[in-house]
């Protein structure tokens, strides 16, 4: 029997509901590749959405209700929640620019990039979801919204677009409310929630770094500016000059400094 390539099994998993085993799917995939007993791979495949189950419900982000702060513990659930649901579509994104985009001739390490990254949001996914059971719940008890996904639908035939919207941006929001979040959970003595976060910040930073590293390198390939291809796919996406952070840690550490400014 012939050995399903990379793409393949990328499908596979975007076509998985559960999402426990999906993540399950991915670190097999991974050490499938790892171990050379997937050695292509194969031709590039798209999917409008990735499969769910029913639940969690799924709502326009503005009809979310308002998390007002973390002292409460439904507070806390619905931060964890939220974020767990986040890190869901993180596989499936990392799946997705995998198989979506592999017809631009892109280098192994471009796979084995994403990879690790799939498989470091499926921990991430794991992780919040231990962490709901801690709190007495568990994910799909509260509505979610598909902001994310929605974003790359709208980005889904340009690997640069897919770039600078998705990890270069949205991601990259993260790492700035990350610190205050972490802040706020410490305040009421919320250790274990502090410590995966933690880790998850520590790890964002790592894939902003790696998208913009690939971004670069595809604006490179094809005779871009980065710093200016970035600033109008934003501005196009958003159709307005977007703010953006000026002095941020995170963002110096992923790469991402040179594009904080508007000025060319």
């Amino acid at each position: 029997m012939t050995a399903l390539s990379l793409s393949e099994n990328a499908e596979i998993i975007l076509k998985t509901h559960n999402p426990f085993k999906k993540c399950f799917l991915t670190f097999k995939t991974i050490n499938k590749w790892k171990k050379k007993q997937i050695n292509i791979v194969g031709k590039n495949f798209c999917i409008e959405e990735p499969y769910r189950l029913n639940k969690p419900i799924i709502l326009p982000p503005k009809f979310m209700p308002r998390r007002r702060g973390l002292n409460k513990i439904n507070a806390r659930i619905a931060l964890i929640h939220s974020l767990a649901h986040i890190e869901l579509n993180a596989i499936d994104l990392a799946w997705d620019i995998i198989a979506r985009f592999n017809h631009y001739k892109l280098p192994l390490k471009f796979y084995d990039d994403w990879m690790r990254i799939a498989k470091e949001e499926a921990i991430h996914f794991l992780l919040l979801t231990k962490r709901l059971k801690d709190l007495g719940s568990r994910y799909g008890e509260l509505d979610a919204h598909d902001g994310l996904w929605d974003a790359a639908k709208k980005t889904n035939q340009s690997l640069i677009e897919r770039l600078a919207v998705v990890p270069m941006y949205f991601e990259a929001r993260g790492l700035d409310v990350s610190p205050d979040i972490i802040e706020k959970l410490s305040k009421v003595k919320d250790h274990k929630s502090v410590k995966c976060l933690e880790k998850i910040y520590k790890d964002e930073i790592n894939h902003v770094k790696i998208a913009e590293f690939w971004f670069r390198w595809v604006c490179e390939k094809f005779g871009k500016n980065p710093k200016i291809t970035w600033q109008t796919t934003i501005s196009s996406f958003f159709c307005k000059r977007v703010d953006l952070p000026k002095n941020n840690k995170a963002r110096e550490k992923a790469n991402m400094s040179a594009y904080l400014s508007y000025n060319s």
